[in-house]
């Protein structure tokens, strides 16, 4: 069976790490559909060392209508992928509460949380008539120190991986 991994965020160092392990040993009909933001020349090194096996696709996932888009060319374009991996992010500003910014938050949650769930909804449908189909979202968007409060149960991770039947 081939793979196709649907990688948001690939540009980034977490993605371009994954692209790289998952295609080492990986049969040559692995593909991996990579979005980044403008900065697809971080992929140039990957697309060369496994050629025909990473798709580079530039999206603004800020953007809903451009996120609808993404998803047309993907149906029309490239088979349905098998695995869904959603990392991407603003890069990580330190800033006190006082000098909060709520346009870059909601530019944030555009892309982190409200883009995944588009995309969710268009491909896991397709996915689902493969027996298995990996969901990975890493959330950055939770603050750090929640995790410590509550029970055990209760608590939440960064990355989450589920087995999706």
């Amino acid at each position: 069976m081939s793979y196709t991994y649907l990688i948001t965020g690939a540009t980034s160092d977490v993605g371009r790490a994954l692209i790289e392990r998952l295609l080492q040993n990986a049969p040559a009909d692995t593909l991996v559909l990579a979005q980044g933001c403008g900065d697809l020349e971080k992929l140039a090194d990957l697309c060369a060392r496994f050629p025909g096996q990473v798709r580079p696709f530039d999206v603004d996932l800020s953007d809903r209508a451009k996120v609808d888009t993404f998803v047309q060319v993907l149906a029309a374009s490239a088979p349905a992928p098998t695995h869904f991996i959603h990392l991407p992010a603003l890069p990580v500003v330190n800033a006190k509460f006082k000098a909060f910014d709520q346009t870059r938050f909601d530019r944030d949650l555009e892309i982190q949380v409200h883009s995944a769930v588009r995309l969710c909804r268009a491909v896991l449908p397709a996915m689902a008539k493969e027996e298995l189909f990996p969901t990975v979202i890493y959330d950055g968007v939770l603050p750090r120190k929640t995790f410590a409060m509550g029970e055990a149960q209760d608590k939440r991770f960064y990355l989450e991986a589920r087995k999706i039947r």
